[in-house]
């Protein structure tokens, strides 16, 4: 007489094969993890802004660029987003 316990592994791994193989083709397709907003697929012009005010903070902090040209470009930089969110805004 076969041992009882063979039979059961090899029921099981027939059962646990044909799950993994047969799983897949009735599952619902999955949704994207992000969802797309239209504001989202939209250029806006004073988050690129604010962007580049970020990248000239870390570029100062490494010392790429000196402190006349960070707080001139930072000046610049924050009277160009104002002027890009009034715009967005009015």
């Amino acid at each position: 007489m076969p041992d009882t316990s063979l039979i059961i592994s090899a029921v099981l791994a027939v059962i646990i094969s044909f799950l993994v193989l047969i799983k897949p083709l009735f599952m619902e397709k999955q949704s994207r993890y992000f969802k797309s907003d239209s504001q989202n697929d939209t250029f806006s012009e004073s988050l690129s802004v604010l962007e580049m005010i970020t990248e000239l903070k870390g570029d100062y902090q490494m010392g790429k660029v000196s402190k006349e040209d960070y707080d001139t470009l930072s000046l610049e930089y924050k009277h160009r987003y104002l002027k890009e969110k009034a715009g967005e805004q009015g």
